[in-house]
Formats: structure tokens, sequence, C-alpha cells
């Protein structure tokens, strides 16, 4: 409204700065990790003797959060919640594991979201519909939901 109106020679360059909606303004968000669908025929590797253990790793920036191993099956429903610092310089990176108790965690996928597409689901999404993200041609999707956090 501030520059709507007009700006007098008086107002300061911060004054002017604190008024105008700007997407580099970094904040908190809150990163929802719902479920995931595998597909069986290229999952079947990750486990000789049953189905894969996934869990998900999110990267944003500096911030790393993981949830927990949801256990033997291929329709993991994480329900998983965090806050974390926002930047909208930085996209997101989520990366599907096998768990594996013995040995190193097997990649079963990872997908994005580009800086751009963050911000329109968090700042133009009225209604927080959660997002589908391919982690992997034919390996299975992700369903993530991003929105602005409280202080935002």
């Amino acid at each position: 409204k501030l520059l709507a109106c007009g700006v007098a020679s008086s107002v300061s360059a911060f004054a002017i700065w604190k008024f105008v909606p700007n997407m580099t303004l970094d904040s908190d968000c809150i990163v929802r990790i719902i479920e995931a669908d595998l597909k069986t025929r290229p999952n079947k590797h990750e486990d000789w003797l049953s189905r894969p253990d996934p869990m998900v790793t999110l990267k944003h920036g500096k911030a790393t959060r993981t949830t927990y191993v949801e256990n033997n099956t291929y329709l993991p429903k994480f329900w998983f919640s965090s806050k974390i610092p926002y930047s909208s310089r930085e996209g997101f990176i989520f990366t599907v594991y096998d768990y594996d108790t013995v040995g190193g965690n097997d990649v079963i996928g990872r997908c994005f979201i580009s800086p751009e597409r963050a911000y329109k689901l968090m700042y133009e999404n009225k209604n927080s519909e959660p997002v589908v993200l391919s982690v992997g041609d034919g390996i299975g999707t992700l369903k993530v939901q991003l929105e602005k956090g409280v202080d935002s």
C-alpha cells in the first residue's frame, strides 16, 4: 500500500523495503512428509527376504531432517512434520532410502522441489494441498506438503 500511494522523498529506503513483499526474505516453513507409494517390481532387489524398510531424508539449505523407518512395506505412511528455517534461494531435496541395519542404507529414489515451486506451494496454495512427487521413473511417488510457518 505504501508504494501504491506514492513514496515521499523523506521516506527511507528501509521503510520501503519493509513493506514490499520479497521472495528472498527468510522465515520458517513446515514440511510434512505424508506417505510414499513404492512400486513392487523395481524395489524387489532392496531386501531379498522381505519388503523394503523405507525412510525419507529432507535437505533444505543447511537443515536436514529424517523420518522414522517404516518397516517391511511398499506403502509407508510417515505422517512426519517438521518446522525448518526457510530460504527462498534453496530447493527441497527428498531422498527415499531402504534402511539397512548392517551396511549402508540403499537409495530407492530422489525428488526435488525448486525454490520457485516451493514458494508457490507455501504462499499461493490457499488450500495447502499436498503435492505428489515422482522418486524415479517407475519407482514410486512421495506425497509431501509445504506450508509457511506461523510467524511467516
